[in-house]
């Protein structure tokens, strides 16, 4: 199984708002940045056209954070 397709099946619970898998709780902090970040690049990529889309302000505030979040999250857990 592809990375994407695990990390896509971890994000399930959340964009559902179901309880996370006893048997994947280890990546729940890794499943919620993955939804951050698609949700990011979904409003960048559709251009804004969807309702709920971020302004550009606050799409580059949470391209920040994620990138902070990501190089936390590499370097903790290497």
């Amino acid at each position: 199984m592809r990375a994407e397709d695990l990390l896509r099946q971890w994000c399930e619970p959340l964009r559902n708002n179901q309880p996370f898998p006893k048997q994947f709780a280890q990546f729940q902090d890794i499943a919620k940045l993955w939804d951050r970040i698609t949700n990011t690049r979904n409003d960048i990529a559709h251009a804004g056209m969807n309702e709920e889309a971020s302004e550009s302000g606050r799409l580059i505030e949470r391209i920040k954070k994620a990138s902070e979040e990501i190089k936390k999250y590499i370097t903790t857990k290497s």
